[in-house]
């Protein structure tokens, strides 16, 4: 009895189908990977956040403002202390800022460095910060009449390092309220993440009030240019 077997042809052919297929699928799974990752993180960086704050609360006499607030940051040691023993770390080691790379504004392509806070107390995101053991990184500093905090959800060693993929920015007030400052309004006019396209003309944002967006749209991270 003669027995069927597959031609030469037909094996390059199958593997050359299985070869395009998976051109094809491979890339869209590691986006959704990279973006399921992102999302968690994110997540467990704004939990974090919270928690830490409250306890902070918590330990207080005093109203955490009008303790540690300054426009010059000049209380940023002592104000950084106090917060960050609620997170299991360590400090950022001291590098120049000269030597550090520069975080970028969320548009795709974009080479314009992001928006920081005024020098006087700010500058590079990775300079007064501290990263949790987890890799998220925070920054806190005082600046436009608050405490700003900068939250690099997987680390300045690892990318992109952009506004609204990995980098977010939260508020704390005068009222002791934790908040995001701008609000999500017309993403593609406030959210340069989702716009998939460089800020316009006069949008000062650079993807700052992308955190606005990801709070409280569930599917943010789905819609992000990666």
């Amino acid at each position: 009895m003669k027995k069927s077997a597959f031609t030469l042809a037909e094996v390059l052919i199958t593997l050359g189908i299985i070869g395009v297929v998976s051109a094809i699928t491979i890339p869209i799974l590691i986006k959704q990977y990279q973006r399921i990752v992102l999302e968690t993180q994110f997540k467990k960086a704004v939990s974090h956040l919270h928690q830490a704050v409250k306890l902070w609360q918590e330990a207080e006499t005093e109203d955490l403002y009008s303790l540690y607030y300054d426009p010059t940051d000049k209380k940023g040691v002592e104000l950084r202390n106090a917060f960050f023993k609620y997170i299991k770390g360590s400090y950022n080691p001291n590098v120049k800022t000269s030597e550090l790379n520069d975080y970028y504004t969320s548009a795709k392509g974009s080479k314009t460095k992001a928006h920081y806070c005024p020098s006087s107390s700010c500058g590079h995101p990775y300079a007064k910060g501290y990263t949790g053991l987890d890799g998220i990184m925070y920054n806190l500093t005082t600046r436009d009449g608050q405490f700003n905090f900068l939250i690099d959800i997987n680390g300045y060693h690892k990318g992109p390092n952009k506004w609204g993929i990995d980098l977010f920015d939260f508020d704390y007030n005068e009222n002791n309220v934790l908040y995001n400052y701008y609000s999500c309004n017309k993403y593609k006019k406030h959210c340069c993440a989702y716009a998939h396209k460089k800020c316009g003309e006069g949008n000062t944002n650079d993807g700052i009030s992308c955190t606005a967006c990801a709070v409280i749209d569930k599917d943010y991270f789905r819609k992000i240019d990666l």
